[in-house]
């Protein structure tokens, strides 16, 4: 029997509480590399003008590898404070669904019990 390839993606997915935790982490690894490139390219030049300043050449190398950590890490720092409530958010909306679904479960299990049906 063969799948179909349009069964794997669009409202088939959509329709998968983890879906929408799916979109979530996409969009935060995407802010985390933006995040990391961006601030290691600003933090690497701010660092290599101070290092110039200070002491040219050695100055320009050392302080441009200690700017572009820095900026590494406040960029990451910026993706994570921006994206992290989004994440969350994904989560918890997948959690309530579950927990909806299981205590639906229960109900129609326990309805059918006190009818006699099982």
């Amino acid at each position: 029997m063969a799948i179909n390839p349009s069964s794997l993606t669009g409202s088939y997915l959509q329709n998968d509480p983890a879906y929408g935790v799916l979109q979530a982490a996409k969009s935060a690894q995407t802010a985390h590399t933006i995040g990391s490139i961006g601030g290691s390219l600003g933090g690497g030049a701010i660092g290599a003008l101070v290092g110039t300043a200070v002491s040219p050449g050695v100055g320009t190398l050392i302080g441009g590898m200690i700017g572009g950590m820095a900026g590494n890490a406040v960029g990451n720092g910026i993706a994570s404070a921006a994206t992290q409530p989004k994440l969350n958010q994904a989560f918890q909306n997948q959690t309530n669904t579950y927990l909806q679904q299981d205590q639906t479960m229960q109900s129609n299990v326990f309805a059918a019990i006190q009818s006699g049906a099982i």
